[in-house]
């Protein structure tokens, strides 16, 4: 586990982040997952969704997941099935002990370091509740896909709990905004599973 202290405004701030290296065989799996994402979606008539902006999403949330799993791993004798749909949006992309987690990942094009306690992490307002138990944040530290080498797992949270943070209108949809602060640590996230 690597304890990030985090220096912002001239303020230490603790965080219990755990952090990653993406290498480029993670890069490789998740270019291979979007090419068998994109062929599947084009096999049912989807062409024209296939944008850049799409593809590095993609890419970003399937490192996110791979970045989750290979957490899960590393603290062995941890029960769990991979949710990968191919040709579809999934509902969730974990079963961890039985309950349905939901990884959602975010690009951060300045240093991980420089974040504070008034740093957001976002959730889309149509999702909550709907089909995950929990949510667990992921940061990619880069510029661009292409340039990721670092990645974070902050935390987790029930979708209950996500529900009772304010629905914020953003250009790009109405979403529930959650403090970094808020969350439950990667190393304690798994006993909150078990409630």
């Amino acid at each position: 586990m690597l304890i990030c202290v985090l220096r912002s405004w001239g303020v230490m701030m603790r965080f219990e982040w755990v952090e990653f290296v993406v290498d480029d065989d993670m890069k490789r799996l998740a270019s291979d997952y979007v090419c068998g994402l994109e062929k599947a979606l084009k096999n049912k008539g989807l062409r024209n969704r296939f944008n850049s902006d799409w593809r590095e999403n993609n890419l970003v949330g399937f490192v996110g997941e791979l970045v989750f799993k290979k957490f899960l791993d590393g603290l062995g004798g941890v029960s769990y099935d991979w949710n990968v749909v191919v040709g579809c949006a999934d509902d969730y992309d974990f079963l961890v002990c039985g309950k349905r987690v939901d990884v959602k990942t975010c690009l951060r094009n300045f240093p991980v370091g420089s974040i504070g306690d008034n740093f957001r992490l976002m959730v889309c307002d149509a999702q909550v509740g709907l089909h995950a138990d929990f949510y667990f944040w992921v940061l990619l530290e880069g510029v661009s896909f292409g340039c990721v080498r670092r990645a974070f797992l902050v935390g987790g949270m029930s979708a209950e709990r996500v529900g009772c943070f304010p629905v914020v209108d953003k250009s790009f949809g109405r979403t529930r905004w959650v403090g970094v602060d808020e969350v439950v640590c990667p190393n304690d996230f798994l006993f909150c599973l078990g409630d």
